[in-house]
C-alpha cells in the first residue's frame, strides 16, 4: 500500500493522495444507525504516525487516537482517525468520482451510496478545514472537515483487506 501523502492547500484545504478510508465508518448513503442520524454521509481517514496526528490536530481538526496491535508484527501502536463529512446539499457540494474499467464516472446523491461496500484501491481526497465551532462541556473549540473532492479508483476486492484487516478495523 502506497503511503499518504497529505498537502496543505491555502489556508482552508488539504490534499491527500492515496488517503486509507475505514471500511466500518463508511456512511456515504447517510443511512440512519446507532451513530448516525438519517441523512448524515460521512466516512473516516485513518491516520498512522504522529506526523500526521499533529498536522490534523494543528488545524483543530479533532483526531481520535486508538491502540491496535499489528497482526503482522504484534506491535502495538497508535492508530489516528478523523472524521470527514460530506454534504451534498451545501452551497459549494463536493465532486465526486470512481475510476473503474470503464473509466471515470461522477457520483451524485443517487449514486454516491456505492461507495459504502466497494473496493477501494486507491482515494485521492480534498478536504475543507470548517470555520471554529464550540465543543460541548468545555472541551475547547474544534473544527469539521468537510469532502470537497473525491476520486477513487474502485477494483475487484481481494480475498481480504489487507490494510484494514492489519489493525482489525
Amino acid at each position: 500500500m502506497e503511503p499518504m501523502i497529505i498537502e496543505a492547500l491555502g489556508r482552508n484545504n488539504i490534499k491527500i493522495q492515496n488517503a486509507h478510508i475505514s471500511l466500518k465508518t463508511r456512511n456515504f448513503s447517510g443511512r440512519k444507525d446507532q451513530f448516525n442520524r438519517d441523512g448524515n454521509r460521512k466516512f473516516t481517514i485513518v491516520l498512522e504516525d504522529q506526523e500526521q496526528f499533529e498536522f490534523f490536530a494543528q488545524r483543530g481538526v479533532n483526531v481520535k487516537i486508538r491502540q491496535f496491535e499489528d497482526t503482522n508484527s504484534g506491535e502495538i501502536r497508535d492508530v489516528g482517525f478523523i472524521k470527514v463529512a460530506v454534504n451534498l446539499h451545501s452551497q459549494y457540494p463536493p465532486k465526486i468520482y470512481v475510476v473503474n474499467q470503464n473509466g471515470p464516472t461522477e457520483l451524485d446523491e443517487s449514486t454516491i451510496g456505492s461507495l459504502d461496500d466497494a473496493y477501494i484501491e486507491k482515494v485521492n481526497v480534498i478536504l475543507n478545514v470548517g470555520r471554529p465551532y464550540t465543543i460541548p462541556n468545555g472541551g475547547g473549540e474544534g473544527r469539521s472537515l468537510f469532502l470537497s473532492e473525491l476520486v477513487a479508483t474502485i477494483g475487484q476486492a481481494p480475498e481480504r483487506f489487507s490494510f484494514m484487516s492489519e489493525y482489525n478495523i
